[in-house]
């Protein structure tokens, strides 16, 4: 799962819905990741939810998981992505928004 420290609440009820589902009966391990280090709040908010291990990753900006690929120019990436913000288009101009797409598609 990828989250973000603020979205902690939305992570809770994301985890308690898997765990009442499915993951009470299998107790699997859930991997939380994240590109900035976990806080503890968000540590000790999610641990008690998951009935097996939980651990909480962060993916290094530097890897070629998160991040513009080294192929990007990335100022002329960059631009499209403002543009599109000042229409006001959600999430438009948030790179780290774009990195988490990218991640997710593979």
């Amino acid at each position: 799962m990828l989250a973000r420290n603020n979205e902690v609440e939305g992570a809770v009820q994301s985890i308690a819905s898997l765990e009442k589902q499915f993951n009470s009966w299998f107790n699997y391990p859930v991997i939380i990741l994240n590109d900035q280090p976990f806080d503890q709040h968000f540590v000790d908010s999610l641990t008690p939810v998951v009935s097996g291990q939980v651990q909480f990753e962060t993916i290094s900006n530097s890897s070629d998981m998160w991040g513009f690929p080294g192929w990007i120019n990335i100022e002329k990436a960059r631009t499209p992505m403002a543009e599109q913000a000042d229409r006001g288009i959600s999430y438009a101009g948030d790179g780290s928004y774009h990195h988490m797409c990218r991640f997710n598609s593979g």
